[in-house]
């Protein structure tokens, strides 16, 4: 009974507090501190519809402490509102806009994921054009006192038509590749490549690879001279063969063994193709021209 007693007399306190506690709560709300322009336009309401050879979409942020993260975030939500009329996977939509950034000669594969983001941001914008915008400067207010402020932005977006189409036909590619070059630093330590590495005759060095898809891999590397040499697949090395199964992480060479730089010094190159089947010219002979690479780029197939 003492037991009983003592906690009915617990959940009496607790109950005849919860009205007080609740009595104490000063109600949030927000107030704009400033606009640009100063009247908030009717497109902010618009659905997403394609008018005059564009298609027209209005990306909106979140709550953001600078007004320039607000309007980037702005930006990033219209192509995910581009992403879903178009019925295109996220990452086939990233695919297509990590390429223009390589095509635009942007570190992309260097950076993190925030600074791969603002790419494919710059990238859409390159493909796209905004044309309004709507920026606040909002205060959050609890009573009659401000306890924060943040901005956020609207952007309209109008996306050519046939960049559509484009994206359409690319919704269905997934082969890609996850690629890092690897060297033996001055202390022995493993370390990846970045950009103004120099590397001189007996260095160290080694590539990895790992595909989305399942696929069929091919790798040179042509020397200054135009010389060049299979990486992939060549048996000595004793790695994957083709096809290369889906996330699959290798090695060229396996995970126990270097490449080495000879003696001939100038830049390498080294030409990675990923193909759905295999290529013909590439089975047959470990040794191509540097033209004959180059003109295999533009198989359609890879």
């Amino acid at each position: 009974m003492i037991m009983k007693n003592h906690v009915f007399f617990v959940i009496c306190i607790l109950v005849y507090m919860l009205p007080g506690c609740a009595s104490q709560v000063q109600k949030t709300w927000e107030t704009n501190i400033q606009t640009w322009p100063s009247v908030e336009p009717t497109w902010i309401l618009d659905p997403i519809e394609e008018k005059d050879g564009f298609l027209c979409v209005v990306g909106r942020s979140r709550p953001k402490n600078e007004k320039e993260k607000a309007k980037e975030e702005a930006i990033l939500n219209a192509m995910d509102q581009v992403v879903k009329y178009i019925g295109m996977s996220v990452e086939s939509f990233a695919r297509s806009m990590e390429a223009e950034s390589i095509r635009q000669d942007l570190n992309y594969y260097k950076a993190d994921y925030r600074v791969q983001t603002q790419i494919r941001a710059k990238a859409f914008i390159r493909r796209a054009t905004p044309t309004d915008w709507y920026i606040r400067r909002v205060a959050r207010m609890q009573g009659e006192k401000r306890v924060s402020e943040f901005h956020d932005a609207f952007v309209r977006v109008k996306v050519p038509v046939e960049e559509i189409d484009r994206l359409q036909d690319e919704r269905d590619i997934k082969l890609s590749l996850d690629i890092g070059f690897y060297h033996e630093s001055k202390t022995g330590e493993f370390e990846e490549m970045t950009e103004g590495t120099i590397l001189r005759s007996g260095d160290a060095y080694a590539i990895y690879i790992k595909p989305t898809d399942t696929c069929f891999l091919y790798v040179y590397q042509v020397d200054d001279l135009g010389h060049s040499f299979r990486l992939f697949p060549n048996q000595d090395y004793r790695t994957s063969r083709n096809p290369v199964m889906s996330g699959t992480d290798f090695w060229i060479p396996n995970t126990d063994q270097f490449l080495v730089l000879d003696e001939t010094t100038g830049k390498e190159r080294f030409y990675i193709f990923a193909s759905s089947e295999s290529v013909e010219d590439f089975e047959q002979t470990a040794s191509l021209e540097k033209k004959e690479l180059e003109r295999t780029l533009n198989n359609p197939r890879l």
